[in-house]
């Protein structure tokens, strides 16, 4: 039997810009699993299993070898993660665990999948470049998606016991959410290199901001700071969280009320140039202001 790679590329990414984070883990077993290995890149497009792995045939019906019934497509900064666990503990009562979380945090549940269900775990293997992930009926695969009115986090999470030892192998991707890019965007305000301070272009621009928002009272108003691609995924993502809440402070001095405005930072996850020149990359650095309904 052979077993069919997705095109675009497999869990384990590949890119040139490659940045190590600190773990994390989206449900509460920190304390009793070991990162055994991690990578974090950012601007990569990568392809999420989203259906059962099956056997394909031609149209004389001859194996083409086996693939995934969907794949979904993302693209983002995707951190890739392999957690081991004590044998105390098995890939099913972690995977059930798993799921609690996720129902309680109200996200959304894409594919799920458990045993001979999700297919043969040789192919999992090959999909998610594995080695060795256990026998096929312990294993568990949840897809879920947890969506913000900034960015969105979509996450592969694949349990199964190794040995005795249960282990976990997830893919988180966060990527812009649509309707940021579908909102009225009104104003960008633009920062020094590594800054996050206001000087008079800013606050010039910040005035005639101030003077729209009051204009229009029935609206609410979203600040999303953005950094360029230099640095790390952690100081970037810092960076911007400052510059949106410098710009909302100012707005709020400037009397406009704090509940119709929502600062967030995103790094560099949605960068308009995607370079390290700092002459190009000062349409990178910014908070982009968008005018909304609702939060």
């Amino acid at each position: 039997m052979k077993y069919l790679k997705p095109i675009i590329v497999s869990l384990i990414l590949s890119t040139s810009h490659t940045v190590h984070a600190a773990p994390e883990l989206n449900f509460d077993l920190s304390n009793s699993a070991v990162l055994f290995d991690e990578r974090t890149e950012i601007h990569t497009k990568v392809d999420l299993i989203a259906g059962k792995l099956e056997e394909v045939f031609d149209k004389d019906n001859n194996s083409e070898g086996i693939r995934p019934a969907e794949l979904r497509t993302e693209v983002g900064v995707a951190q890739w993660q392999v957690f081991d666990f004590g044998k105390q503990q098995s890939a099913l009562s972690l995977s059930s665990t798993y799921i609690d979380y996720v129902q309680q945090q109200k996200d959304m549940i894409l594919f799920e999948c458990h045993g001979e269900a999700c297919g043969a775990v040789e192919a999992w293997e090959l999909f998610l470049n594995a080695n060795e992930l256990g026998k096929t009926e312990s294993q568990h695969y949840i897809l879920t998606l947890k969506q913000g009115a900034v960015h969105s986090e979509i996450t592969a999470a694949y349990f199964n016991d190794v040995g005795q030892y249960p282990r976990l192998l997830s893919v988180k991707v966060i990527s812009q959410s649509e309707s940021v890019g579908t909102s009225p965007q009104i104003s960008n305000i633009y920062f020094e290199e590594g800054k996050s301070s206001l000087g008079f272009p800013q606050k010039k621009l910040l005035k005639e901001l101030t003077h729209h928002i009051k204009k229009n009272k029935e609206s609410k108003f979203l600040l999303v700071g953005h950094t360029s691609v230099s640095g790390s995924l952690e100081s970037n993502q810092t960076l911007s969280e400052k510059r949106a809440k410098t710009v909302a402070n100012y707005l709020v001095d400037q009397g406009i009320e704090q509940h119709r405005l929502k600062h967030v930072g995103i790094g560099e996850l949605a960068p308009t140039s995607n370079s390290t020149n700092p002459i190009e990359s000062q349409q990178d650095r910014k908070v982009a202001v968008f005018e909304v309904t609702e939060f």
